[in-house]
């Protein structure tokens, strides 16, 4: 028994390190794929808050028409935060539409 055992150990002790190489592959793509989804999270957040700032900032500046406000916007919103504009990369339409979504929810033209 003890030499069937004996012979047979280097095999058992491949399959063991195939099977913890799998394991360790396994947990570090559940871990990749965890950290991904809350940095987007992050990025959509700040990409939101700073739509809020600009819009406000423009506001404040005594801009009223939604195009005005749309357009400065946009340029704050690309200086502000370039991480979460390079991680998300926004087609220039649906930025657009969301900045304007906001504008006309902060305008009270939430239709």
């Amino acid at each position: 028994m003890d030499t069937i055992l004996a012979a047979m150990m280097p095999y058992i002790l491949e399959l063991l390190g195939l099977i913890i190489t799998c394991l360790i592959g396994w947990m570090a793509a559940r871990f990749h794929a965890r950290t991904g989804v809350e940095i987007d999270a992050r990025h959509r957040e700040a990409l939101h808050q700073a739509i809020m700032s600009g819009i406000r900032a423009a506001l404040a500046r005594g801009k009223s028409h939604p195009d005005n406000i749309a357009e400065e916007v946009t340029a704050y919103v690309t200086r502000s935060v370039p991480g979460a504009m390079k991680r998300l990369a926004p087609p220039p339409e649906v930025l657009g539409n969301l900045i304007s979504g906001k504008v006309r929810e902060v305008l009270g033209r939430g239709r």
